[in-house]
C-alpha cells in the first residue's frame, strides 16, 4: 500500500460533532519541476472551543503547510489541495470564494507566523497594522479601532501602549514584536488561533512569558488554539491534546498526559528520547546522559513511499512494515496510532 492511499477512520471523525474546526482527509500537493511534493497526506483532526491542540514533528513534516491550508494561503500554483474538507462550525472553507475567505481570514481564524519581523510590515506603524483589521472586519470607525487597539496592546502587556502604537516594528524587541502579532491575531476575537512556532528566535525567559500570555488570553477569550512546534517542552506546557506528524502523515494523537506517559509510536518515542534531561545517581550527583538520536534521514516527499514511512529508521520494523502502510487505529481512549507493532512498542522499556 502506498503513502497516498486513504486511511479512513470514521470513529475518530465522529468526535468532531461539537468541534469549532474539523479537518478531514486533507491532501496537499506541490507540483514542481523536480516532481510532485506530497506535503500532507490524508490528515484529519478536530479542535474544540477553548482547547489547545499541539502539532509536533520535525521540520518538513507538513505542520506549516497544513496550517496555511486552513488559512487558505497555499500558493496556487504550485500548491494544490487535492482532497479533503476543512470545516469551521459546519462550513467547508474549501468551497468558499477568495472574497468570502478574506472575511474569514484574520476575523474568524487568525495566525501567528514564525518570525514577527518578517510578518509585520516594516514601513507601517504597529497601531495602524492592528486597527486596519478592526476597521475591515469589525466595521469600526477609525477612532473606535484606535481605542480597541490600545486595549489589546494593554491586554498583551505592552507597556505605554498609546506611545507604542506610533512605533515601527524595528523599534521594538523580538518579544515585543511577538506580542504585537498576538494582539493583531486576537483583535477580532477569532474562533481559532493558529500559532506557528510563536517562540522562534526568542530566549527562554521571553518564550515563557509569551506562552503564559497565550494561556491567559485563551482563558479570557475562550479561543481555540493550534500550537505548531518542534519543541515537546512547549507542548507539555500548553497543549490539551497532541498530534505527531511525520512526512505529511499523522503518526500519533493522544491527550497530552497520555502521550507523555506512554507514547506508542516509535517516532514519538524517538522525539521524547531526544529531550535533554538530568538524572540523579545514588550519590545525589548529576549524571550526564547522552541524548539519543533517531537514525537515518527523513525520506523525500518527492518519492512515493511504500509501507510505513518510518520503517527505514525504526528498530521495531518488520518486513510487513516495509510492505504495507499501517492504518490509524484507536489503541486506547482517544489515543490514535499508525503502527503495526504497537504492542511491542508498548511493552518495550522506555526511559
Amino acid at each position: 500500500m502506498s503513502l497516498s492511499a486513504s486511511r479512513s477512520h470514521p470513529s475518530q471523525l465522529a468526535s468532531t460533532d461539537n468541534s469549532v474546526l474539523s479537518v478531514n482527509d486533507l491532501c496537499v500537493r506541490f507540483y514542481t519541476r523536480d516532481g510532485i511534493i506530497r506535503a500532507v497526506n490524508d490528515v484529519s483532526f478536530y479542535l474544540k472551543r477553548g482547547e489547545t491542540l499541539g502539532i509536533v514533528g520535525e521540520s518538513g513534516c507538513g505542520k506549516s503547510v497544513m496550517a496555511l491550508s486552513v488559512m487558505g494561503l497555499i500558493p496556487q500554483p504550485p500548491g494544490r489541495i487535492e482532497s479533503g474538507t476543512i470545516n469551521l462550525e459546519g462550513r467547508n472553507l474549501l468551497s468558499l470564494s477568495e472574497r468570502d475567505m478574506r472575511n474569514v481570514r484574520g476575523n474568524e481564524i487568525s495566525m501567528i507566523f514564525q518570525e514577527p519581523m518578517t510578518s509585520l510590515n516594516p514601513v507601517l506603524k504597529i497601531g495602524f497594522q492592528i486597527s486596519e483589521s478592526l476597521m475591515l472586519h469589525q466595521k469600526l470607525s477609525k477612532r473606535e479601532a484606535v481605542e480597541k487597539t490600545v486595549d489589546f496592546l494593554n491586554l498583551v502587556r505592552i507597556p505605554e501602549a498609546t506611545q507604542r502604537m506610533n512605533e515601527y516594528p524595528h523599534q521594538m524587541s523580538g518579544g515585543m514584536r511577538q506580542r504585537v502579532m498576538i494582539a493583531m491575531a486576537l483583535s477580532c476575537n477569532p474562533k481559532v488561533l493558529i500559532a506557528d512556532e510563536p517562540t522562534t528566535a526568542l530566549d527562554v525567559t521571553i518564550q515563557a512569558q509569551i506562552l503564559n500570555l497565550m494561556l491567559d488570553l485563551k482563558k479570557k477569550l475562550e479561543t481555540a488554539i493550534i500550537m505548531i512546534t518542534h519543541d515537546l517542552g512547549i507542548i507539555a506546557q500548553v497543549a490539551d491534546r497532541v498530534m505527531v506528524m511525520y512526512v505529511g502523515l499523522k503518526a500519533e494523537e493522544a491527550p497530552v498526559g497520555e502521550l507523555f506517559q506512554q507514547p506508542l509510536h516509535p517516532y514519538t518515542r524517538g522525539l521524547m528520547a531526544s529531550i535533554p534531561h538530568i538524572e540523579e545517581t545514588d550519590d545525589t550527583e548529576t549524571a550526564e546522559i547522552r541524548l539519543e538520536e533517531i537514525p537515518g534521514v527523513v525520506p523525500s516527499l518527492r518519492r512515493e513511499i511504500i509501507g510505513c514511512a518510518f520503517a527505514p529508521r525504526c528498530k521495531f520494523a518488520t518486513q510487513h512494515c516495509k510492505e504495507a502502510q499501517p492504518p490509524l487505529e484507536e489503541k486506547a481512549p482517544d489515543h490514535w496510532v499508525a503502527c503495526w507493532e504497537t504492542e511491542r512498542v508498548r511493552t518495550s522499556s522506555y526511559a
